[in-house]
């Protein structure tokens, strides 16, 4: 049997599919090809999303009722915002809890994937974090990735990819871009997958 990769991501990588793509159809199909952790304040930021989705709950490991994250890293806020205050913006937010679940299974040996797209969230871990730097990537890379290494397919990455175009040219911001931005960062990896499996 072929172990699932274990990823962890921010409230922002659900949103994509909730609020920028509307497309809850596509996110249960990543959910069904990793084993996802969340917890109890990442599920917070999506409350409004996920309580309309009745698969959520199944498709994901809520890891709240097993260690609370929220309450073992209320301990460190005092700290950390003494020591790193041009983060104070989101360091109680699920940016901070993904890194601590990520942590955790780290530990355990079992983390493949920290999905966080916040530049100043990634920094940090990149800067205070190191044993996550390996793990930690973008959405947009986590669904390039997924397809070279036969988790997801072309098609359908290809197919989320360019849709977060569309959302853009309606107002939306996924993964912070613009129109410019979608060009630069997105618009290769499109290239590459369809130069890669043409």
């Amino acid at each position: 049997m072929i172990r699932m990769k274990h990823a962890v991501a921010d409230s922002s990588f659900y949103i994509l599919f909730y609020a920028d793509l509307e497309d809850s159809k596509s996110l249960h199909t990543i959910l069904n090809n990793f084993k996802m952790f969340i917890g109890e304040k990442i599920l917070l930021e999506l409350k409004r999303y996920v309580c309309q989705d009745q698969n959520f709950s199944k498709l994901i490991n809520d890891v709240s009722s097993d260690v609370d994250f929220s309450l073992l890293l209320k301990r460190f806020y005092h700290f950390l915002r003494q020591e790193f205050p041009q983060y104070n913006n989101w360091i109680m937010d699920g940016e901070f809890e993904a890194m601590g679940i990520s942590y955790h299974l780290k530990r355990q040996g079992v983390l493949n994937y920290l999905i966080i797209d916040d530049n100043d969230a990634r920094d940090f871990a990149k800067r205070e974090l190191v044993s996550l730097k390996d793990a930690l990537i973008r959405t947009p890379t986590f669904l390039h990735k997924s397809c070279v290494n036969g988790d997801l397919d072309r098609e359908f990455v290809i197919s989320i990819l360019k849709r977060v175009k569309g959302a853009i040219e309606r107002g939306k911001s996924p993964f912070y871009l613009d129109c410019e931005g979608w060009k630069k960062y997105i618009s290769p990896i499109v290239d590459d997958l369809m130069e890669e499996f043409g």
